[in-house]
């Protein structure tokens, strides 16, 4: 026997168990809202691995609220959100522009920075033509890899 105070052991075996078990009751609170991105009628506001979870909407009052229950969440359950990676990206599509002005997103009162590009999960994730330019980022990612 041996006593857990916080956190998981990085790299261990169950760790990304144990984690899933500790972030699930969040993603369940989000999903539940309705509020955020959906793919036909299927609610998909907060796409997870591990501990990357990003927080989807085309709406900026509903995206406010999604991050509002995910701060207040943390608060309850005493962790901290990495502020350098609490970051919006507003994506562009081919049918519709983006006008984003700073300062419209809060993170436990403080202004959340707007980016073009940031990492998700690994993965490099850009403003504009996104699904290009990630490919391309993330191929770059693959050509440096040496056997």
């Amino acid at each position: 026997m041996f006593e857990i105070e916080q956190g998981v052991r990085q790299g261990g075996a169950i760790s990304a168990d144990l984690y899933k078990l500790y972030v699930n009751p969040l993603l369940n609170i989000l999903s539940g809202t309705g509020l955020g991105g959906h793919i036909g009628d299927i609610g998909c506001c907060a796409p997870t691995c591990a501990d990357d979870v990003a927080i989807i909407s085309n709406n900026p009052m509903e995206l406010q609220m999604l991050i509002d229950i995910a701060a207040n969440f943390s608060k309850r359950e005493g962790y901290t959100l990495q502020p350098t990676k609490s970051v919006v990206i507003p994506i562009s599509t081919s049918t519709k522009s983006i006008e984003i002005d700073e300062n419209i997103w809060n993170i436990n009162k403080n202004p959340m920075p707007v980016v073009e590009h940031s990492t998700h999960i690994g993965i490099q994730k850009c403003q504009k033509n996104s699904a290009k330019l990630t490919a391309e980022e993330n191929m770059k990612k693959s050509e440096t890899i040496t056997l």
